[in-house]
């Protein structure tokens, strides 16, 4: 809601299929493996491709997709850069933790993209993108989600326009004003 942070819609004209950041990859996770999975399975079914920053040759070993489907950025770049990079994908995933997931579901929210594999145990992917989240370790529901969103571009708007929505109700900056400023004159009146 800040004309700062309104990046340019380009969610009709992105030339690539998914963004993954390998920030905070751990191979011994089970829900970075689910992750893997699924963004290899959506990679193979949707006949996509994927852009992997920064280049994690253990991530690329485990998707073991051909190399036309991979692209690996590796020098780094400042967060205007990363941006512009993510703005350029339908869908993004990042390998976040509970603590620190939250920025990537940000980054989609600016850049007006889906972000997929989600974590069911935190509540910000469940309220933004409830649909692509991994359940446990089961993703079959945000492959099959996925999918349809690839395939239906009325289907990929409205779910951007549902996002958005959601994002502008829980998380702008005039609502975080307000609730900061409810709880200023809740401190105040309790004095």
């Amino acid at each position: 809601d800040s004309e700062d942070w309104n990046l340019p819609d380009q969610s009709g004209d992105r030339p690539r299929g998914i963004f993954l950041s390998t920030n905070e990859f751990d191979p011994e996770s089970q829900l970075h493996k689910a992750r893997i999975e699924l963004l290899r399975k959506i990679v193979e079914e949707a006949q996509t491709t994927v852009s992997i920053y920064p280049d994690n040759a253990e991530v690329v070993e485990m998707l073991r997709l051909p190399p036309a489907n991979v692209a690996s950025v590796a020098e780094p770049m400042r967060y205007s850069q990363y941006l512009t990079l993510s703005r350029d994908h339908y869908l993004i995933m990042g390998f976040g933790t509970n603590e620190s997931g939250g920025h990537m579901i940000g980054d989609a929210i600016l850049t007006k993209a889906i972000y997929i594999g989600g974590d069911t145990s935190r509540a910000i992917d469940e309220l933004i993108f409830p649909d692509f989240c991994i359940s446990g370790s089961s993703i079959e529901n945000p492959l099959k989600q996925t999918i349809l969103l690839l395939n239906d571009q009325a289907a990929f708007h409205e779910t951007i326009d549902k996002s958005q929505k959601m994002a502008l109700q829980l998380f702008s900056f005039e609502t975080v004003r307000d609730r900061i400023n409810e709880f200023v004159h809740f401190i105040a009146a309790s004095k």
